[in-house]
């Protein structure tokens, strides 16, 4: 069963999640402090045995990468290439505003909103997207 890392990078924290491409369940893991994301990345990948990573990318109203996808691009491929697991791009597109509305959060004060899970649980959209082959970025 190959096992998934799912992530969505933001400026100060990246949203986890992890799923079973047998099963295409997926799940929430805690958020990662960006600061502390190449360490922790690495750990639950050589814990949890993840043979690929599923990245989501932001692209501008015509599908064309920006600055931000370029600079999330650059970050995926060296834990890639550090870790020996393969990448994947999908696009990100209303991934944020739909955790949101998963988690019932619309009009919830700031702090709530920035607490980490709506930036995991954003990863475990990205990741189902690439289950159901959507968005996918080649």
């Amino acid at each position: 069963m190959k096992n998934i890392l799912s992530l969505d990078v933001g400026e100060a924290r990246i949203g986890v999640a992890i799923g079973y491409e047998e099963t295409k369940n997926c799940f929430p893991l805690q958020a990662i402090k960006k600061s502390e994301a190449d360490i922790k990345i690495k750990n639950i990948i050589n814990e949890k045995q993840i043979s690929l990573l599923v990245v989501g990318l932001p692209l501008d109203e015509d599908n064309n990468e920006t600055t931000t996808s370029q600079k999330i691009r650059l970050f995926a491929n060296k834990l890639s290439n550090e870790n020996k697991v393969n990448v994947v791009f999908v696009d990100e597109y209303y991934s944020s505003q739909e955790a949101i509305e998963r988690l019932n959060l619309k009009g919830k004060d700031q702090k709530t909103r920035n607490s980490g899970i709506v930036d995991s649980v954003s990863a475990t959209i990205i990741l189902e997207r690439y289950f159901t082959n959507e968005g996918i970025i080649v």
